[in-house]
This record gives structure tokens, C-alpha cells and sequence, in this order.
């Protein structure tokens, strides 16, 4: 999505589907759509597809196509709460990859991997 590759959900699953192998599904980063995007919206299309999920989050510098930052989970503009119940929705069942970086350089890596284990937990339970 960021190098272009994929600017629109319907890219990405024609892609897929042309490719028509069982064993090649998408790999589908929440944090990466919302920049230009809403990240529900891609996984209603991409439905079944999904076979894994990284979750990270961003924040918007305004509306879309503004720019933004990479934020810690739950405190970007990721609309967790419409996420969540797409990927049911979708049928996804697997792994969460929480694909974070430590903001905070102060902070003890115990401290970090807490903090994003309560978040994930957050997200799952919505």
C-alpha cells in the first residue's frame, strides 16, 4: 500500500484472485490503509482473502491524505470498533502480528510489552 503497489482494496483482490493458487491469500496491515483510507472499508472487500493481519495504528494529521505519524495501538485513527467486527465479519480466526515500535525511550521493555498486550487484548475484546 505505502509503495503503491495497492491503491484501492479492488487492486488487491483482483490480485489475489487472479493468481487463483490456494496458497497465496493477503497479508493485511490495518495501520497501512489509514492514511489515505479507511481500514473496515478493505477488509469488507477483501473478505475471505485475509489470511493474516498485522495491527498497528496511525495518526491522521487532519482529514485523509494529510499525512501523519505511526502511533501506539488504540491512540491513532484506526476505528478499532468497525475493525474489529469487519474481520469477524470476514471470517478471520488467526494471529494478531502487533507491528509496534516503543515511542517512549524511557520506558522499560516490560513496561512496553505489557502496554501493547493490554491494547491487543482491548482490540480483541471489542
Amino acid at each position: 500500500m505505502w509503495n503503491g503497489f495497492f491503491t484501492s482494496p479492488y487492486d488487491m483482490c483482483r490480485f489475489v484472485d487472479e493468481l487463483d493458487c490456494e496458497y497465496i491469500a493477503a497479508y493485511y496491515d490495518v495501520g497501512n490503509v489509514i492514511a489515505f483510507s479507511w481500514s473496515e472499508y478493505w477488509i469488507e472487500l477483501l473478505g475471505k482473502r485475509i489470511k493474516n493481519i498485522h495491527v498497528k495504528d496511525f495518526k491522521r494529521n487532519g482529514w485523509i491524505n494529510c499525512g501523519g505519524d505511526w502511533a501506539d495501538l488504540l491512540k491513532g485513527d484506526v476505528n478499532w470498533a468497525k475493525v474489529v467486527p469487519a474481520l469477524r465479519e470476514a471470517g478471520f480466526d488467526g494471529y494478531l502480528t502487533a507491528e509496534v515500535g516503543k515511542s517512549d525511550g524511557s520506558q522499560s521493555w516490560d513496561a512496553f510489552y505489557a502496554e501493547v498486550a493490554d491494547a491487543v487484548g482491548q482490540i480483541c475484546a471489542m
